[in-house]
């Protein structure tokens, strides 16, 4: 018999309903659900393409074990002793920080995945650990751990009443306003030129979104604080700014106009490639619009600057009167309060600092840049052991090569994971972990970043078709093998004893048998009891939330207690020089060209682009006609691409939706498809971060140089 189950895709941000179709346990179908708050039946391709990655025969749905006769499969019982005897003897030897632990994106979509994650990790006592936030969103969180006092603390547009929204460095067509959770993105940005208001792209890239709406505006790779700071300082220079606005909330304006003077737009024309009167237009109209809101994701998270570039985004916000406004960017805490619990947990409170580099903890990690070198730097504290969760670092992480060294001498390396990706080629035993339609849910890293703020939770929709279990009963059993303490704090003995004894009790026991889903009553709590759990288990379809109001952030947080914001803090001072001094527009004659990643609609991150329902998608590298007349390139040909740690070979499309003196390769690539990999599709490609430096790490979230890199372009074939 077929039922259909409310659930919702785990994806990406866009978090999109779903009607699960489930015959004899086996998921037959996926579609859209027309009943959800947000979504209302709309889901992209990679929703559906779940569908095949669920029966994907070629899934690891068992215990594996590396032996000299190839990959055996084992049982849970043995793969939990022996991984739980090697890390306890590592442990003993060497001390906790000879454990490492890297968490993939994946574990940002599961409540249960990274509350067990950090818990496991805290149990063992390492700091070490590192996450694919290195590589995507970690100076958003340096970036208000500064400005704000809380790293959780993110303001996002409110994109469906804005009338003036400038984007920088995304692509929402494709990544579905990223961090944020928007879905039906085209619709809703649409809809702000249908209503009479303006939206402006800043990308070195013609991207597909400005291909539907908006004004596409080039911009010079890693020059987007120049462009910033030029804007901020016309509208300061013509007395554009909310003066009122700016006294009641702030403090440090004369700072801020002093930093910004030396960037008129002459000279940020030169240094972003954005002509001067297209400054002044912009920051003519950012400032007269009724409501107006700036954002910027990856392709302004992954230069030089990361952080600094977050600081210019919200100062432009604020010195406009847009920030905590209606229309502008705006702050909700969301159905739990994250910046509670992040605090209570202890993370904030981390001294911790990195044997290598020197690097403070930033939501409990370090920069994923430095892994290799603390693994293959000897002496006290040397990374010996790593446990991979949900990540595939050989690819996303910078330096390929350098890596690969790295994670080819541990002694232990320990995969959960859905596939033998191109890192397990290392690995000792892999671990299956249950799919996002396997587990139960609830949205909680993207709670407070919701232009309209809704609940939502769900069941498991089948049962594992094998041996896979949800990450936080992996880690709850390694626990409990190690004799670690629960969630770091809670004696082991106090906890699995009684747990055994209670789970035996004949009638009650499978109701005594813990699951995570305990702790969502308390969560809910935090967040104000705006919704109680037996109200969302009664709404599969989601509930939605009170809407923004303003002055939650400025008021509450801050003016309530007698706190102003100072626009120009004094870390960012020294920084802020850095800017000035890096400011040379003139390319590296050995390496010309500045390359740029992009993101695909058929792939998420190092994932999914094999799906059977997502193939088709080319991996290639985009040049400017002007640079292809001039290098002697034609469509097709093939090039080598060259950077200062690497090189890869790779197929030319010349397009002029790319900016001249610039290329672009897909990021999430593999270069090669051994046959003990069995990622989806095997789909090999150039993998872009064998062209990036480890060592290339931004000052204050250790961001890993991703955009900009300096390169070189050399015909190595022809098209046949």
């Amino acid at each position: 018999m077929r039922e259909r189950k409310v659930t919702y895709c785990r994806i990406c941000e866009g978090l999109c309903g779903l009607i699960a179709e489930v015959e004899d346990g086996r998921l037959v179908n996926l579609s859209p659900d027309p009943e959800h708050p947000v979504s209302r039946g709309y889901f992209c391709p990679k929703g559906k393409a779940m569908l095949h990655l669920q029966n994907d025969p070629e899934r690891v749905r068992t215990p594996l074990k590396r032996t000299a006769s190839g990959w055996e499969k084992i049982s849970w019982d043995q793969a939990i002793g022996e991984i739980s005897e090697k890390l306890s003897a590592i442990r003993k030897n060497h001390g906790s920080r000879a454990i490492g632990m890297y968490m993939g994106n994946p574990a940002a979509f599961s409540y249960s995945q990274a509350a067990f994650v950090q818990g496991f990790i805290q149990g063992i006592g390492t700091p070490n650990f590192f996450s694919a936030g290195s590589q995507d969103c970690n100076n958003k969180f340096a970036f208000s751990q500064i400005f704000y006092g809380s790293p959780l603390i993110h303001l996002f547009p409110d994109i469906d009443h804005s009338d003036y929204l400038m984007i920088i460095g995304s692509n929402p067509l494709v990544s579905h306003m990223s961090f944020i959770t928007v879905p039906r993105v085209a619709e809703r940005i649409k809809a702000i030129e249908k209503r009479g208001g303006k939206l402006v792209i800043i990308d070195p890239r013609r991207t597909e979104t400005s291909r539907v709406a908006g004004e596409h505006i080039f911009i010079r790779p890693d020059s987007d604080i120049y462009f910033l700071l030029s804007v901020i300082r016309q509208i300061l220079k013509e007395n554009l700014e909310d003066q009122t606005y700016l006294k009641t909330y702030t403090e440090g304006l004369e700072t801020l106009r002093e930093i910004c003077e030396p960037y008129t737009p002459e000279k940020a024309a030169g240094l972003t490639g954005i002509p001067a009167e297209t400054i002044i237009r912009i920051a003519h109209d950012f400032s007269s619009a009724r409501t107006a809101a700036c954002y910027g994701r990856l392709g302004a998270c992954l230069g030089r600057f990361g952080t600094m570039v977050s600081w210019g985004i919200e100062v432009l916000n604020l010195v406009t009167g847009n920030l905590d406004r209606p229309g502008g960017a705006i702050f909700h805490s969301g159905h739990i309060d994250l910046i509670r619990s992040f605090e209570l947990s202890g993370m904030g409170r981390s001294k911790e600092r990195s044997r290598i580099g020197n690097h403070p903890h930033l939501m409990g990690s370090f920069p994923a840049g430095i892994m290799a070198d603390e693994i293959l730097t000897p002496g006290q504290g040397q990374i010996r052991a790593m446990l991979v969760d949900s990540g595939n670092p050989i690819v996303s992480c910078p330096n390929t090569r350098r890596l690969e060294e790295a994670f080819s001498k541990l002694e232990l390396l320990v995969m959960v994971d859905h596939y033998r990706n191109e890192t397990a080629r290392f690995a000792h035993y892999i671990l299956p972990a249950a799919t996002f339609l396997e587990r139960d849910d609830m949205p909680v890293a993207n709670t407070g970043f919701q232009p309209i703020p809704y609940a939502q939770y769900t069941e498991a929709v089948v049962p594992p078709d094998g041996d896979q279990l949800p990450q936080w009963d992996i880690y709850t059993r390694l626990t409990e093998r190690m004799n670690l303490p629960l969630m770091g704090v809670i004696p082991s003995r106090l906890v699995f004893k009684p747990a055994r004894f209670m789970e035996k009790l004949p009638l009650v026991g499978p109701r005594l048998k813990f699951k995570p889903s305990w702790l969502i009553p308390g969560l809910l709590l935090t967040g104000g009891r705006q919704v109680t759990f037996r109200k969302l288990k009664k709404a599969p379809h989601g509930v939605l939330l009170k809407p923004f109001k303003s002055g939650d952030l400025l008021e509450k947080r801050f003016r309530k207690k007698g706190k102003k914001l100072n626009l120009v803090p004094p870390e960012f001072i020294a920084e802020l020089r850095k800017v000035a001094g890096y400011s040379d527009p003139k390319p590296d004659p050995e390496y010309p060209f500045l390359l740029i990643g992009r993101r695909r609609l058929g792939q998420i991150n190092s994932w999914m682009q094999g799906a059977p329902r997502l193939k088709g998608v080319a991996n290639d590298c985009l040049v400017h006609p002007e640079d292809a007349s001039r290098l002697n390139l034609a469509e097709g040909d093939m090039v080598r691409v060259t950077s200062r740690v690497g090189s890869v070979e790779i197929i030319v499309k010349v397009t002029d939706e790319i900016m001249p003196g610039v290329v672009s390769i897909p990021h999430g690539y593999h270069d090669s498809q051994p046959e003990e990999c069995n990622f989806p599709g095997k789909v090999p490609g150039a993998n872009a971060n064998i062209l990036t430096d480890e060592n290339d790490l931004e000052t204050f979230a250790g961001m890993a140089l991703l955009n900009g890199v300096h390169v070189r372009v050399e015909k190595i074939s022809k098209h046949s």
